[in-house]
Parts: C-alpha cells; sequence; structure tokens
C-alpha cells in the first residue's frame, strides 16, 4: 500500500523495538566506524560539536545507564586545559573484518538442479550444459555480487544484520546488481515465521539541513518494498519524499523536489509512487548475523558480535592510550638553565638549540651552582601494557565465539597447547561459522531465485527461475600429513577398507570416481602371476624323452653315436 505516515509522526519510529535497536545501531555505528567524535558524543551525550565536553557533568552520578555510559572511559571528560590524549585502537572493526573473512574468504557455490540439456554441437560435440546455471554464474562474477554479500556480512557483523537490496537497472547495467542497507536506515514488518515481508528505507537528501534544523526543512526519502496480498501476491516498490524536522516527518513533497536519484524516480513511479517489480519474492533480503537477540526479546532482530562487548572495548582504548601515554611520557626531555635560552623577543618566550656548540658567556651566581643540564627519560611499561591488550583481545573474540589464534594471530608467551585446546579452539571457531551459515543461507538463496527472476523480466534472458542450492566449502583445508598419518595407523590395524581411505581422501568425489580409483588401487596393488615351478615346466608324459634329448641308443653307446 502506498505510504502514508500522519502528521506528526516521529523519525526514526518511536516503538519500542525500533528505540531500543536504533539506540544499539548508533553505538556499534560509533565503534564499527571508529570516529572518536562519535565515541566521544555517544557517550557523553553530547552533540559532535560540544566534545570533549570540558567538566564533569551531573550524569556521571547518576544510577542507570544514563550514568554507566558516562563513566565509559570515552564518556569521562577532561579536566579544563587537559589536551585530548584518548587514542582509539580499532578492534571493533578488525572484529568485523574477521568474522567476514570467516564466511567470505571462500565464497560458496550457487547451483541451479541440472536437468537434461543435451545439445549438439557444429562438430558433432554433445552438451549438457544448464543455462540457468550458466547465467548465474555470469551475474554472481559479472555483477559484483560476491563482493557485495561479503559487505553484507561486515555489515552484519557488526550491527546484528543487513539488508542486501536487488533491482534491475535496467539500462545502466547488464544484469541485476546488489546494495547493502545498513539496519539503522531501516523499518522493517516481519510476517509469519520471521518472514520479511516489508521493510521501509529511508535516507536524508539534504544532511546539510539534517545537521543543522535551522538552515532549512529536512528532506527524507522513503522506499518502501512489500508484497501484495491475494493468492498470487508480488513485489512492490513505494517511492515518496517528505519534508520535516530533525526529529519529525513532515509532510510529503514531490520527488523532483529531492535530488537526482528522486528526480530520476519521479518519471518511473505511478501515480501513488509505486513501482511494480514483478517479483513472486520480497526484492530485499535480510540477513541475521546470530540469533537470538539476547537484549530485545523475541525479536527476529539478528545479534551484533559486539553484543556484550563494548565495555571491553573501552577497556581495550582505555589501556593502549595509557601505554601511548608512556610513550610521550618516556620521550627524552632536556632540563636547561634559563642562561641557557634564547629570547625570541617580548612575549614570544624563548628557546634552546640543542645543536648549539658556543654560548654567550653567561654569569653564575656562585662556585655552588654550576650550570648543568640533565636529562630526563621515563621508562615505557610495554610489556605489562602488551599483556593486558593481548587478555582483552582473546576475551573479545572468546566472546564473539571466535578463537584468537584461529586467523594467524600470534601466541601469548607461554606453554605450548595440547591437540586437545588447540581442536577447542578450532571447533569454537567453526562452531560459530556453521551457526552463521544456517542464518545466512536463507537470505542467499532467496536472492539468487530474484536474480534470476529478475533477469528473466527484465532482461529477455529466456531463463526459467528455479531454487538455488548453496554449497559451502570446509573452514579449513584438511592437512594431508595429518590425513595420511590417519590412514596409516587404520592400515595397520586392519581397521579400514580401501574404499573408506578414498572417501577420506577425497570427501567431496562422486561415488563412481570413489569406484574408479578403487579399482586402480587395487589393479596396481595386485600380486604378480604365480609362475610354475621350472623343475616341471614342459615334462612330457611319462617314458616320452625330454624335448631335444638324444635318442636312448645314443645314450648306451657312450655317446659315441652310430655311423
Amino acid at each position: 500500500m502506498p505510504i502514508d505516515y500522519p502528521a506528526g509522526q516521529p523519525w526514526p519510529p518511536t516503538d519500542y523495538e525500533n528505540t531500543k535497536s536504533l539506540r544499539l545501531y548508533n553505538e556499534y555505528s560509533a565503534w564499527y566506524s571508529g570516529d572518536v567524535e562519535a565515541l566521544w558524543s555517544f557517550y557523553s551525550n553530547q552533540p559532535a560539536s560540544m566534545v570533549p565536553y570540558p567538566v564533569y557533568r551531573p550524569s556521571q552520578f547518576q544510577p542507570g545507564l544514563i550514568g554507566f555510559l558516562a563513566r565509559f572511559f570515552w564518556g569521562r571528560p577532561l579536566t579544563p586545559g587537559q589536551s585530548t590524549t584518548h587514542s582509539h585502537a580499532p578492534v571493533a572493526a578488525d572484529l568485523s573484518a574477521l568474522s567476514r573473512s570467516l564466511l567470505w574468504a571462500e565464497p560458496p557455490a550457487f547451483s541451479v538442479p541440472s536437468g537434461d540439456h543435451r545439445r549438439t554441437m557444429p562438430d558433432g560435440a554433445v552438451l549438457n550444459e544448464n543455462p540457468a546455471q550458466k547465467r548465474l554464474t555470469d551475474i554472481l562474477d559479472q555483477g559484483g555480487w560476491y563482493a557485495t554479500l561479503s559487505e553484507a556480512a561486515e555489515v552484519a557483523s557488526a550491527y546484528g544484520g543487513s539488508y542486501v537490496r536487488t533491482q534491475a537497472n535496467v539500462g545502466f547495467t547488464d544484469q541485476p546488481t546488489g546494495t547493502v542497507i545498513t539496519p539503522d536506515h531501516a523499518v522493517p514488518m516481519w510476517g509469519p515465521g520471521d518472514e520479511l515481508w516489508a521493510v521501509t528505507f529511508w535516507r536524508h537528501t539534504n544532511p546539510n539541513a539534517y545537521s543543522n534544523s535551522t538552515s532549512g526543512p529536512v528532506l527524507r526519502h522513503l522506499e518502501r518494498h512489500e508484497m501484495t496480498t491475494g493468492p498470487n501476491p508480488i513485489c512492490v516498490v513505494y517511492h515518496t519524499l517528505y519534508s520535516g524536522s530533525a526529529d519529525k516527518l513532515g509532510k510529503p513533497v514531490p520527488l523532483q523536489e529531492g535530488d537526482d536519484e528522486c528526480k530520476r524516480l519521479a518519471g518511473l513511479v505511478g501515480p501513488d509512487g509505486e513501482i511494480v517489480v514483478g517479483t513472486s519474492k520480497l526484492d530485499v533480503s535480510y540477513f541475521p548475523n546470530l540469533r537470538p537477540h539476547r537484549i530485545i526479546k523475541g525479536t527476529p532482530l539478528g545479534r551484533s558480535d559486539y553484543q556484550g562487548l563494548t565495555i571491553k572495548f573501552d577497556e581495550f582504548d582505555e589501556t593502549w592510550s595509557a601505554m601511548m601515554r608512556d610513550v610521550r611520557n618516556g620521550k627524552g626531555r632536556l632540563v636547561v638553565p634559563a642562561a641557557y635560552l634564547r629570547s625570541l623577543g617580548p612575549g614570544k618566550g624563548a628557546t634552546f638549540d640543542p645543536e648549539q656548540e658556543i654560548f654567550t658567556g653567561v654569569s653564575v651566581d656562585g662556585p655552588d651552582k654550576p650550570l648543568q643540564i640533565q636529562s630526563t627519560q621515563f621508562a615505557i611499561r610495554v610489556q605489562e601494557h602488551v599483556g593486558v591488550l593481548d587478555a582483552l583481545w582473546r576475551t573479545i573474540t572468546r566472546g564473539a565465539g571466535l578463537a584468537a589464534d584461529a586467523f594467524g594471530e600470534d601466541q601469548a608467551d607461554g606453554p605450548a597447547m595440547t591437540a586437545t585446546q588447540a581442536n577447542a579452539k578450532k571447533g569454537r571457531t567453526a562452531g560459530t561459522r556453521g551457526d552463521k551459515i544456517q542464518y545466512a543461507t536463507p537470505g542467499l538463496r532467496r536472492t539468487a531465485f530474484v536474480i534470476l527472476e529478475l533477469d528473466a523480466m527484465y532482461y529477455r534472458s529466456g531463463i526459467t527461475p528455479a531454487p538455488v542450492q548453496l554449497e559451502w566449502p570446509d573452514a579449513v583445508a584438511p592437512d594431508p600429513m595429518h590425513i595420511a598419518q590417519t590412514l596409516q595407523f587404520l592400515e595397520a590395524a586392519k581397521a579400514i577398507s580401501t574404499r573408506q581411505k578414498v572417501i577420506m581422501l577425497h570427501p567431496d568425489w562422486a561415488d563412481e570416481d570413489i569406484d574408479e580409483e578403487v579399482q586402480l588401487i587395487e589393479e596396481e596393488n595386485a600380486p604378480p602371476p604365480q609362475l610354475e615351478d621350472p623343475g616341471t615346466f614342459g615334462q612330457p608324459a611319462s617314458g616320452e624323452p625330454m624335448p631335444n634329448e638324444p635318442p636312448a641308443d645314443m645314450m648306451n653307446d657312450g655317446g659315441k653315436g652310430g655311423d
């Protein structure tokens, strides 16, 4: 149905789920971006232009959430006259990058069920190539879909979920393309089974007005994707431009008053602002990172990898800032008498040149007060700080269901891990990867199907859309040496067959390939044919002479032979 919000509608909407999730999105966004001003602003509850706040605030001494946030390292104000010494380490962004590589270092294989597609080539060769499979592979490769879906995984790690919008920009691209949208600019509507039935995306078309509400109205472009009702629902998109204030949606205005994108859409929409997409599934997929959400009970929204870890991010930055303060304090400094300073003029101070070799004669107050230059340099406690940082990083990765050393991180000094400990860490990361795959797979299958539908409708591919299957690669390639040793032990114990050995070595092979390999192994290891005893080879019947043996009478005459 067309977008029709009432007058005075607060924006974003102020229902419980949206209000709660938006606060979390703002906090996670500050950590994910690594923007120091955003961290100051969120935890001090002050506009970005007012931070760092120079005096202590009553909110820091209040109980509850407000006081808790204000007492964060990034919420503490600076004393008057103190320079900003807070340093930020991008731990949150690193965590999302690790989560992204966990799924998309090697992307899954998208496959369309094959049938009989045999065709004879001009040279007589017969091909059985599935055209839908080939077209989908070309779209994913040429349309940058693997990069888009990888980006969606990183955004989902930070925000708890992400939206991927599939679109057919005919005239601009040769295949359907995708766009990732963060959930802090989306208002979802869920259907039965927590299926995404509709979602409204919004953006500011005049960000300058948004940052300074006194400079004019705030223009928001709302884009609602939904499924129609009826026996055969299809996807429809509605576009509306609203003119309001910083916290109110305002009233609808013509799309032509917006930016270039709104003006382009004005020539495409119908009388109600609609564009009929026509796909049998929603052209937007939601990718939850993990579920359940630990703060908003019962919501279909996904859980961020940062949930419960922001305090650890804050402690990491506090430790990092303390180490950098040691670095600043550890700089060598010279304390020189005032007589050694060179004046820069009235009111301009004085300087000391450490490279100066000859000084003008200076007077000394007395023989017991010689002029001296003293050097001051404090120790830098690197190992102590690094030990704390390492412990915090391991706590953060463990809280996100990952193992720090599963991605090549250096081990802390200490005794070597046992095989059981190493397997437990790998199992923790593999388990988290498996959980994320389960939540990502439905959205990926929906997206692939919509790609084929849009391609058939708008790019005339002639392909009949079909459900798409996914096959995820192993997280880590098995170690060939470990497999060989295992097979050797099982062979020595007479506890494994040749076929099972081939299956363990090549788990991705088809049955016919396994059978062929087993046959080759058995033929190569077959014993050579048994040779007969040379002493009995060609033995004649009893009483008959051996071949080439002289007659008996010649043998009886002593070998003289006859005439």
